[in-house]
This record gives structure tokens, sequence and C-alpha cells, in this order.
């Protein structure tokens, strides 16, 4: 008999790697249970996670191609809102309950195309991500007077696998985010960081819920952030869509910091208004 399964995800659990063995918490209206895959729930219809980190994955390919239903919570502060309503402890078994208290309309489905996607450009980005900051490390000490023969060759080494690996994020952008080749030809924009904002930001949702969603979720505001660095970056040497050097030139006399917050609006709205064209004309 098939079951609907409540599952708190574990962010740390690696298979007891390193010594990190706290184990998913599954709960299915009765009793709750310790897993360390998804796949151990084998009666399983639906599941509903709290959520989708790179560590289900695997797990999430395979029962989505099996026709298991899938489910994420829209925001993860509800759960907090359901447990304090209930008056529950924090703790993974309580959060796990917590989620079979929630409306269902708390919850979007997961599509298989959608962690086919991330699945694929997951590893790439996180090594182009921890790159990035290896390099901003060596441009500080650099900066600060620190001399080494060998680092002006770490850091070109470095730039040389960065500039790789982003030219391998963006062919995969390219064939399989249809938003992200929508931006390239007709905004402009490009590179890793708009493919990392592309995997955690939805632009069917409204300005306001992007928004906010993007000041709740570290992975996207860095991406947001870095994009629009680049853009302001490329617009300060003349280079890039002539709507941002306009912009920049039109800010002249701002600060940076300010400029390109007030960019990183211009670029979601942007953005929002590009998934809006080719939607039906969907309004903002």
């Amino acid at each position: 008999m098939s079951k609907t399964y409540f599952v708190d995800i574990s962010w740390t659990f690696d298979g007891g790697k390193r010594g990190r063995k706290k184990m998913h918490v599954a709960y299915d209206g009765e009793k709750l249970r310790k897993i360390t895959t998804l796949m151990s729930l084998e009666d399983a219809s639906e599941i509903y996670i709290d959520s989708l980190n790179s560590k289900i994955y695997d797990d999430l390919l395979t029962l989505l191609r099996q026709g298991v239903k899938v489910y994420l919570v829209r925001k993860l502060r509800l759960i907090k809102e359901f447990r304090d309503k209930f008056k529950m402890k924090k703790n993974d078994e309580n959060d796990a309950i917590v989620l079979s208290l929630m409306p269902k309309d708390a919850f979007r489905p997961v599509t298989l195309e959608e962690v086919e996607i991330k699945a694929s450009l997951h590893p790439f980005i996180q090594k182009w991500v921890s790159l990035s900051k290896r390099l901003k490390t060596l441009k500080r000490w650099e900066s600060d007077g620190f001399e080494s023969k060998l680092l002006p060759l770490f850091k070109k080494e470095l730039e040389r696998e960065k500039d790789r690996l982003e030219k391998e994020i963006m062919r995969i952008a390219r064939e399989k985010i249809e938003m992200y080749r929508w931006a390239e030809e007709e905004l402009g924009l490009h590179g890793a960081s708009l493919a990392r904002l592309l995997l955690y930001v939805d632009f069917s949702k409204g300005l306001r819920k992007i928004k906010n969603f993007i000041q709740g979720n570290k992975n996207a505001r860095e991406a947001l952030t870095s994009l629009a660095f680049a853009v302001y970056s490329n617009a300060r040497q003349g280079r890039g869509p002539e709507k941002y050097l306009n912009y920049i030139k039109s800010y002249e006399g701002i600060k940076a910091e300010d400029a390109i917050k007030k960019l990183r609006f211009m670029i979601i709205k942007d953005l929002r208004k590009l998934w809006c064209k080719h939607n039906e004309g969907r309004s903002i």
C-alpha cells in the first residue's frame, strides 16, 4: 500500500563521511523513522520535503522517474510559524511532523526537469564558487603586501581553472535553461552567476515575492550580487549591454556599493519582465 511521507532533510548527512551521521527524519502520519536515503521509503507515492539540496539529487531523480510525486515547502519560515502555532520544540522529528500539519498549498511540486538541471550544474557551480572565494583571498593577500614567488603562479592557475568551469557552466545553461538563453540573447547577461541565480529563483513569481526570496536565500543573494558586480565592472570599462552602460553613466557620482544595489533590483526586474514576455505576456 502506497504512503505519503513528510521528510526533514539533513543538510549535513554525507553517508557517515567525516563523522557526519545526522540522518533525515521521515514521518508517515503515525510513525517517525530515521533514514539515510529517500530510496528506503519504498512504499512512497508522495514525499513532502523541507529542502532541496545536492545530497538528495540522485534519490530524487530515481524517485521522480519511478512516478513518485515530490513536493517542496515554498517558504522555510512557514515551518517555524506552524511549529510555534502548535507549541512544538525545534528538532528534526518535530519538523517532520510539522510538515504533515501544513496545508498542501504551502508546497510546490518538484519536477524531474528541475532536478536534472540542478544535478548537472551544481558540481560545476560549487567548484566555481569555491575558486572565486580562493581567488578573492589571494587578491587580498596581494593588496596586504604578502610576497611569494608561488603566489602569482597559483593565482594564474586558479584563474585558468575558474574560466574553464565558467565556460562549462555557460554551455550547460545554454543547453538546459531556456531562461538563460533569453537573458543572454535579449538582455546581454551571461556567465556562471546568472546560471547560479536561475537555479534558485523562480521568475514566474511576482516581483515582490522574488525580492523577498532572494533576501532570505544566501545562494540566490550571492549570485545576484556577483552578477550585478560583474555588470557594473564591465560597464565601468565601457563593456556590456547599452542599457546597463547608460545606467552606470547616469549614476556616475554615487558610490559603487549604492550603484550595485540599484543594479541588483534592475536585473531582477528585467529578468522578471523577460519571463513574462515569453510566457503568454503575463503581467508583473
